[in-house]
């Protein structure tokens, strides 16, 4: 399903009235082809493709039954007989959709600030505020639209670097290996820079422009519904950049300052080395002087400046929080076996294999039969335990059919729930990567897993980073493979990422629409923009390890994970070498998985294949470490039997020591008693002769 298509069944589920249908009917609804081995009618191919996006539930059967008359109207419209179906469909009609959506958005928008003027118009006149359930309504409307303002103030005025430091020594690392990407460094900068115009990233578009230039291509005044500038007048040539652009780039991108002229001298001086080094790997020069910016040139950042957000109503977050987050979700999750825990301010969700507790004992591969070597890794897939990660949306509920089909019904699972991207009220920011590891590295001793795949969608994809390369000895140790699905994390530092979800290039009504409803909730946009650093969530290829295969899967419709690039230096061989292999998913969008049964089956028997893989791997490391061990009690007792061998002669050598001493003291003693006088050994003969010869004469 295409993002378009997504969003639209989104929309036709929460806008549409009980009277009338937002759906158009079969022949206004844009042209889709998708092939079955069988037709089917058209309303179970929508609860097909909306299947765990709107009703992620074991049972969907009823899914048209709370749908708007319309709706369900237009959904039981029987395809052709052949085994092709086709939706005949004009694309305006979809528009119409989306054109909906951002005039309701617009008013979604527009509540906060009708509600405070209405709340001091009332307080003017004297009326009471709290009688009138009106008035009470504009007062609590007007207070939560001026503290999601006061949270985005303090948010914008935030720096990254407070909570995430960038250590010198790793920021130089990082450069480096940018520089060394496959991607040549004058394209990869080129992506971050722009022409400063009326349509360029820096601006925020128009939606009642958008709308208005609409409905007058509905109208037939115009023939193009909006078109905004030419992507060729805000696009950088290389030869317009200056030293001082890339100076500026650097400076915010690398060490998240508004400016260069913020950074202190040390800073400067290596800011400035830092551009020298991509001078000579892009093999060009930049134009000087290095102190100078080429007026109107800019660059992306998404870690200084405002935050970019916008405002929804209190009733709006009453339906997602509330309804959504404590009724739609949990209910979801329990149907599903699933349990709410909680390990200090991580909540998650836990479901046990099958027995009732974690069993993490996978047998070590044996090659006695083939019989018994399957039945090591059915048995394995079945012991290896499960974490998920959501990403950005309305939480794991969306995920559950995947997470069932990827751990099976024995193995433990463990699903995270970030509340902050959860399209709920959630002033909290998100714990930062290494107090993350910590949380999970707990949760994870409590349950007595010692070993798991850890597997993350979108956003997903950077926490299962924290965990795959924490600090935290002991969280690294659990991490038995990772699964990076739709990974915004692979080469965080392209410009694709920033510029869809952040810097949108907005020029309809549908992706206004989107940019609304999914990209722009404000506490989303918060843990984005200032709570998401891109070094430590960046995923690199050398990072890797054979020892804890990864699997990244991509979508090849995917317009916010760059998709072509990821998969070129994710699936070269270098990678393959160290663990890593790729999935694609032909068709899909960023998400659309989710609402495509065959695409679902077949992430979710990759994960299970990995699974396996990391099974046995975790197995013949364990027996290489009881070799280990054994080999090492071995040496230990070897070195502390030659140990007691040299202690023994040492003893020996000492008592011998002693006995002489004790020898020479009696002898000295007897000499004593003699008379005779020990002198110094160059003397001792001839006093020695002297005696004798005084022996002699007596």
């Amino acid at each position: 399903m295409k993002p378009r298509q997504r969003l639209t069944a989104a929309l036709i589920a929460i806008l549409s009235p009980p009277s009338f249908a937002l759906v158009p009917d079969s022949a206004s609804v844009t042209r889709l082809t998708q092939r079955h081995s069988s037709p089917a009618p058209l309303n179970e191919q929508f609860e097909k493709r909306f299947d765990g996006f709107i009703a992620p539930m074991e049972s969907q059967q009823g899914f048209l039954s709370w749908l708007p008359s319309g709706v369900a109207g237009a959904a039981s419209w029987t395809p052709p007989s052949s085994g092709e179906v086709v939706v005949e469909s004009k694309e305006e009609s979809n528009d119409d959709v989306f054109a909906g959506a951002l005039l309701a958005a617009q008013v979604f928008e527009a509540s906060g600030p009708v509600a405070v003027i209405a709340t001091v118009m009332s307080l003017a006149m004297g009326l009471s505020v709290v009688d009138d359930p009106w008035h009470a309504w504009a007062l609590a409307e007007s207070l939560f639209y001026l503290s999601c303002n006061a949270f985005a103030a303090s948010v914008s005025a935030t720096e990254i670097n407070e909570q995430h430091p960038y250590d010198h020594q790793k920021r130089r690392d990082d450069w480096r290996r940018i520089l060394s990407d496959p991607t040549r460094p004058s394209e990869l900068a080129l992506g971050w820079f722009f022409k400063n115009g009326g349509s360029s990233p820096s601006n925020e578009y128009n939606p009642l422009g958008i709308l208005s230039a609409y409905a007058g291509k509905r109208l037939g005044w115009v023939s193009s519904a909006c078109g905004g500038d030419d992507e060729e007048e805000t696009r950088v040539r290389f030869g317009e950049l200056s030293v001082g652009d890339v100076e500026h780039w650097v400076a915010r991108s690398m060490f998240a300052v508004r400016s260069a002229s913020e950074l202190t001298p040390y800073h400067r001086r290596e800011c400035l080395e830092m551009v020298r080094e991509f001078e000579s790997a892009a093999k060009r020069g930049l134009l000087q002087p290095s102190a100078d910016r080429t007026p109107g040139v800019e660059s992306l950042c998404a870690y200084v400046g405002d935050l970019r957000w916008k405002h929804r109503p209190l009733a709006f977050y009453a339906l997602t929080h509330l309804v959504g987050g404590e009724v739609w979700t949990p209910y979801a999750m329990r149907s599903n076996g699933f349990e709410r825990r909680t390990h200090k301010e991580l909540v998650y969700w836990y479901k046990p294999g099958r027995g009732g507790k974690a069993n993490t004992d996978v047998p070590p591969p044996t090659s006695s039969s083939s019989s018994s070597s399957s039945a090591v890794d059915v048995a394995a897939v079945e012991a290896m335990p499960l974490v998920f990660i959501h990403g950005i949306g309305v939480g794991p509920a969306p995920y559950l059919d995947l997470v069932n089909q990827a751990a099976g019904t024995q193995a433990p699972v463990v699903v995270v729930e970030l509340a902050c991207v959860s399209q709920r009220v959630c002033p909290t920011a998100p714990p930062p990567p290494a107090k993350f590891a910590e949380l999970v590295d707990g949760a994870l001793g409590e349950l007595g897993i010692s070993k798991a795949v850890v597997a993350g969608h979108s956003l997903g994809s950077a926490y299962v980073r924290y965990l795959s390369t924490s600090a935290r000895g002991s969280m690294r140790k659990r991490v038995a493979g990772t699964v990076l699905i739709d990974p915004i994390a692979c080469q965080l530092f392209h410009s694709q990422v920033t510029k869809e979800f952040v810097f949108p290039d907005v020029a309809s009504v549908f992706q206004a629409a989107d940019d609304y409803f999914i990209k722009k909730e404000l506490f989303s946009a918060a843990v984005v923009q200032r709570q998401l650093p891109w070094f430590e969530a960046n995923v690199w290829v050398d990072d890797a390890s054979a020892a804890v295969p990864t699997l990244v899967i991509v979508s090849d419709d995917d317009t916010i994970v760059p998709g072509a690039s990821v998969k070129g230096h994710f699936g070269s061989w270098q990678a393959a070498l160290r663990g890593v292999r790729v999935l694609s998913l032909p068709g899909m969008g960023h998400g659309a998985w989710l609402a495509d049964a065959p695409s679902l089956s077949r992430v979710a028997a990759s994960i299970k294949g990995l699974r396996a893989e990391a099974a046995v791997i975790s197995a013949a490391t364990a027996k290489a470490s009881e070799v280990g061990a054994s080999l090492e009690a071995i040496s230990e007792a070897a070195i502390e039997a030659a140990n007691g061998a040299a202690n023994g002669l040492a003893l020996r050598y000492l008592e011998q020591q002693e006995q002489q001493e004790r020898e020479q003291k009696e002898q000295e003693k007897t000499n004593e008693e003699r008379g005779v006088r020990f002198v110094p050994w160059m003397f001792w003969v001839r006093e020695a002769s002297n005696n004798k010869r005084h022996r002699a004469l007596v």
